[in-house]
């Protein structure tokens, strides 16, 4: 329509369905600015202004109290994920198309929308990741599920049904064939399917501790019989020798005999 022209009755409504429409809100980019773990409510900061048609003018929308915050969960709750929720976390509300104040304080049952106000800013809820691309996730492939809390904390799971679990100082690989890797330090564990095991590295306290004990049994072990103390058979103490050396092999240096 131009400037000082007489407007139509159909400018009227056109710009009256169009003014409404400016006040219907559906979704939008927003940040967190306070969380409350116990409630799961945060103060959430809406971040596209709302523009004007006289002047071509702007204006922030103010933060938003108590808006819930959306996390993955079922089962009535007894299985979820929850996110350390941290101030100035991005993502996106969503405007519920009537009032959900009788619904949040109920139970999750049918209720009425006792107000009558309409995707309002008031009923937003808060869903967490939604990023820009210039803040796009680190880290990630194509074909794998990751699972992390920091750099230091990584779970990753694989297309061949590897999982992969890093920590700080350890980690630990399970394989689909059921080899399973534990790597912490200098030392690793690896358990094979066929029931075998691997140990290797610097750190053999563990093992040292039962090859001393092993050479105590072998050595100094006796049986009581009804003549009294006596050592190993000869037969015996073959085993148990056989049982050491077997052990022996999962140390990077066998001590002797």
């Amino acid at each position: 329509m131009i400037e000082n022209e007489t407007p139509t009755l159909s400018d009227v409504i056109k710009e009256a369905i169009e003014a409404k429409l400016l006040d219907l809100h559906v979704s939008m980019p927003a940040k967190i600015e306070k969380y409350d773990n116990a409630t799961q409510k945060a103060d959430v900061k809406p971040l596209l202004r709302k523009k004007y048609k006289l002047n071509n003018g702007t204006v922030e929308i103010p933060v938003i109290p108590n808006v819930p915050v959306q996390f993955p969960s079922a089962d009535n709750g007894n299985a979820y994920i929850h996110f350390p929720i941290k101030s100035g976390d991005l993502g996106i509300i969503v405007c519920c198309e009537r009032s959900i104040d009788n619904w949040l304080s109920g139970t999750g049952q049918v209720v009425n929308s006792d107000d009558p106000r309409h995707h309002s800013f008031s009923d937003a809820i808060f869903i967490p990741g939604v990023r820009p691309f210039s803040a796009a996730l680190e880290n990630t492939t194509e074909d794998e599920v990751i699972v992390q809390r920091n750099e230091n904390c990584v779970q990753k799971f694989y297309d061949n049904g590897k999982i992969e679990i890093k920590g700080q100082e350890s980690e630990i690989n399970y394989h689909p064939d059921g080899k399973r890797e534990f790597l912490g330090g200098d030392m690793s564990v690896t358990f094979f399917p066929n029931g075998t095991l691997t140990v290797q590295g610097a750190t053999k306290e563990l093992l040292t501790v039962i090859d001393s004990w092993m050479d105590h049994i072998i050595n100094d072990g006796y049986m009581l019989t009804c003549f009294g103390a006596t050592g190993w058979i000869t037969y015996t103490k073959l085993l148990l020798l056989q049982d050491r050396e077997d052990f022996q092999t999962l140390m990077n240096e066998p001590p002797g005999l």
